[in-house]
């Protein structure tokens, strides 16, 4: 985790998949499943592996980013 963090997103965070209940870090979030795809490539080549999760939909931005 802390070297997820120092190297590509320091509010990354660890998390339990939704879909197949296997811990996961989420590092970072899109607006567009391409730019997922292309940042998991750029991990995948500097970490070892990467993939991207399911699509999150929020309707409303948080107050802590407003």
């Amino acid at each position: 985790m802390q070297q997820v963090r120092a190297r590509f997103c320091r509010d990354a965070y660890p998390m339990l998949r939704k879909d197949n209940n296997q811990e996961a870090i989420q590092v970072a979030s899109f607006l567009s499943r391409e730019r997922a795809e292309l940042f998991r490539d750029f991990l995948g080549e500097n970490v070892g592996w990467a993939e991207v999760g399911t699509v999150t939909i929020i309707n409303e931005m948080p107050a802590s980013l407003r």
